[in-house]
């Protein structure tokens, strides 16, 4: 009886690094495609929970100072954060131009972080970006903080 021509079966350790390879590539190219078109998230920005005061401040509304310990409004000021995606490769973008909106976060461990921005620039961590999305963070938070009511109306408080 003559053997068949049977393929031989690769070892199973080399299929599983091949399907890793190739999931690290496609998580890769996923990450740059995210980037170009939607920038570069804002990372450690504070938590609701950890959050003692929010302090808003708007150029737009002079003389207005928001300040708030609990609620939506903490919740609201952590989530804005998420609006500010910046490009890429823009460290210290904003030299020459002023923030709109401020809002510092005092947290319960005793230390303070503020987000600031204009039209264009995000300042934060001490460091300036140029924003992916021009206006939409200064827009959404004076509207949130400033314009009196929210969508359901009634005063944020």
């Amino acid at each position: 009886m003559e053997k068949e021509n049977i393929p031989e079966k690769k070892p199973v350790k080399n299929q599983i690094l091949r399907t890793a390879v190739i999931i690290l590539i496609v998580s890769a190219i996923a990450t740059v495609q995210y980037i170009v078109t939607k920038g570069v998230p804002l990372f450690n920005a504070p938590k609701p929970d950890r959050i003692e005061k929010v302090i808003v401040t708007s150029r737009d509304f002079p003389g207005e100072t928001k300040e708030y310990t609990e609620g939506e409004p903490v919740e609201l000021a952590v989530k804005l954060v998420n609006f500010l995606n910046y490009r890429p490769f823009t460290l210290d973008a904003g030299a020459d131009s002023e923030p709109v909106i401020s809002i510092r976060y005092f947290l319960s461990d005793g230390s303070e972080t503020e987000v600031a921005a204009s039209s264009k620039i995000v300042w934060y961590d001490g460091k300036s970006y140029e924003l992916k999305i021009k206006g939409k963070f200064v827009t959404l938070a004076n509207a949130v903080f400033f314009m009196g009511e929210n969508a359901g109306g009634e005063e944020i408080r």
